[in-house]
């Protein structure tokens, strides 16, 4: 419903149910004098799915590269590098593999 100013009352308006999620609505104010089109809501929320990802993104990269109180950023290139992706999880399993070989020596040569 909406406020219809020539007759100074509410009139029913046109309802949006889910049907109309991908369609847009033409209508026209103040008598036929504006003429308005609105975009469809599926569009919108496309729009606002991938603006989030977007800033999500960019919030990522600029924590990593802007230097703050955690130290010194990262180079602005850094996600472009292998070591970043696969470098540290590497060593941790190459140290942890290291701790358990050396564990299994130290058990072998206190049974003899």
């Amino acid at each position: 419903s909406h406020y219809e100013p020539q007759k100074a009352n509410w009139v029913e308006g046109r309802s949006i149910g889910w049907e109309d999620i991908s369609k847009g609505i033409d209508g026209t104010l103040l008598g036929g004098i504006v003429h308005y089109k609105t975009e469809p809501p599926l569009q919108t929320l496309s729009l606002l799915l991938y603006h989030t990802v977007g800033y999500l993104i960019l919030a990522w990269y600029f924590d990593n590269v802007h230097s703050s109180n955690r130290g010194t950023g990262k180079h602005p290139l850094f996600f472009l590098s292998w070591r970043y992706w696969l470098g540290k999880t590497k060593r941790k399993h190459k140290n942890s593999l290291n701790q358990l070989v050396s564990f299994r020596e130290e058990s072998s040569i206190d049974a003899d």
